[in-house]
């Protein structure tokens, strides 16, 4: 069975491996994070920005 391809070339499931590595890198920063100052607002811009351009490229 070939699985369904999106228009970049990639399958939907590597997309969503993707997304889903992404968002626990996030929660691995953030458990990190955790031990110095959780409401670093400018920290967690960063990693929304990370993960922004982890997933445009």
């Amino acid at each position: 069975m070939v699985p369904h391809r999106g228009p970049n070339g990639y399958s939907i499931d590597d997309h969503e491996a993707v997304i889903y590595r992404a968002y626990m890198l996030t929660i691995l920063l953030l458990l990190v994070k955790l031990d110095f100052d959780l409401y670093d607002v400018t920290f967690l811009n960063d990693v929304v920005a990370a993960n922004c351009m982890y997933l445009a490229f």
